[in-house]
């Protein structure tokens, strides 16, 4: 789980050309990123540098359909709470 005070940015196409370079802004502004991509039109060279960098996470999915985040859980850990999203950037990449 994230510190309150470390924001956590979900980009969408982050292995995608703008979405890496996005990714890479993010990750050097102090954020934890998770970047989520179906890999059709990204590539994960656009992201291999980040390998092993714990405030980065690549998830391969498809955004239309749903996923669950275990990061975005609220201390409290119910999911129904969206205190978890406060400190959150959802960046979405087409």
């Amino acid at each position: 789980m994230a510190k309150n005070s470390e924001p956590v940015s979900v980009v969408t196409g982050g292995a995608g050309f703008l979405g890496s370079h996005l990714v890479d802004r993010l990750l050097g502004e102090g954020h934890r990123v998770i970047a989520i991509d179906n890999l059709i039109t990204g590539n994960t060279a656009n992201i291999g540098h980040l390998a092993g960098n714990e405030k980065f996470r690549f998830v391969k999915h498809n955004v239309s359909n749903f996923i669950f985040l275990p990061e975005q859980q609220a201390k409290s850990g119910k999911h129904s709470n969206t205190a978890g999203w406060m400190n959150s950037l959802i960046i979405l990449i087409n």
